[in-house]
């Protein structure tokens, strides 16, 4: 996997300033994962690889703007899996990163059965971009503030 197609400079900065947050609430140093890995950074501690981790973020949106649910593409979930067991994590972590709070789930825990899968996707895209999605529900989720001067970014 590659970088998304429709990515920009500011889906990027974004990218860091939650890695950055993550990074300081989980006391580990996340490293950019290489090209083509399916997914974003390797959080690392005492030498070892402990998580694999994909940032998602939203700019312009709130975690309560889809109902109560969150949505992981299926293709994301399974290469998380996949790169866990590859470098030997006990995480594989999926990020929803909202403009002031980062919403995450370890995909390696749930039972993925009981949550629906949907079609999703852009329209104004073309249909490489629908795809497979779970509905993951808001209340599955943890939560790390990325406010700057909150606990999670320092001052």
């Amino acid at each position: 996997m590659s970088r998304p197609r429709f990515e920009t400079a500011v889906d990027r900065a974004r990218e860091h300033e939650a890695a950055a947050a993550l990074s300081v609430a989980w006391r580990c140093s996340l490293l950019a994962s290489p090209p083509l890995a399916g997914f974003d950074y390797r959080a690392r501690r005492g030498g070892l690889t402990v998580a694999v981790v994909e940032i998602k973020a939203r700019l312009n949106r709130a975690p309560g703007d889809f109902g109560g649910v969150l949505f992981l593409n299926a293709d994301k979930q399974a290469a998380l899996i996949a790169a866990a067991a590859d470098y030997g994590a006990r995480a594989a972590v999926f990020c929803w990163h909202f403009p002031q709070v980062i919403h995450y789930i370890d995909v390696l825990g749930p039972d993925w059965r009981a949550w629906p899968v949907e079609r999703r996707g852009r329209a104004d895209r073309d249909g490489r971009d629908v795809c497979p999605a779970y509905r993951v529900p808001l209340a599955a989720t943890r939560r790390v503030p990325t406010v700057r001067g909150s606990p999670a970014l320092g001052s």
